[in-house]
């Protein structure tokens, strides 16, 4: 229990459940919204599977490792693909939950157990993935916003568009 960090984050994003949940499925942008990512590579098995390698810092401390994801019908949850004996060391993920028609609220979940070595550092680490996930989250949320407008304005053009384009031939 000593060595376990359990830590969460919320926010509120003015938007559609899905598209919040398009950006959070799409594996890739961890690299644009992870702190502690400076490149991620993603192997897709199945539609709702896969694995995706990182490579960052932490606290600026170079780590890298790989995690297996599970897309579900609220967010992604992964966990690490290649986990020692005794059971993972990092898990983590999202989950949106609609709060009204263009309302939806984006909880980020990590979870870790520290190395025996760490544990005197956990107050620290504690306070840094506090802010690096709230971080993490405004970057998501001007990610969704910024797609959804894209989204909003093409929708329009295509609705305006097939309102000039006669439905029959030519009169006459």
């Amino acid at each position: 229990m000593l060595r376990d960090i359990a830590a969460t984050r919320l926010i509120e994003v003015f938007c559609r459940q899905e598209d919040a949940l398009a950006v959070i499925w799409e594996i890739q942008n961890i690299e644009k919204t992870e702190v502690k990512a400076d490149a991620v590579q993603v192997n897709k098995q199945t539609e709702h599977t896969g694995t995706y390698k990182v490579r960052g810092h932490f606290a600026g401390i170079p780590w890298h490792n790989e995690f297996a994801y599970v897309l579900h019908e609220q967010g992604f949850h992964s966990t690490e693909a290649h986990p020692p004996a005794s059971g993972a060391r990092i898990q983590g993920g999202f989950v949106a939950v609609a709060t009204g028609e263009q309302s939806c609220t984006i909880l980020h979940y990590e979870q870790y157990v520290l190395p025996q070595w760490a544990v005197p550092l956990k107050p620290l680490i504690v306070w840094y993935l506090q802010w690096s996930m709230q971080k993490e989250l405004h970057d998501l949320r001007a990610i969704i916003l910024e797609r959804a407008a894209k989204d909003m304005t093409q929708s329009k053009v295509s609705a305006q568009t097939s309102t000039l384009v006669p439905k029959s031939g030519p009169p006459g």
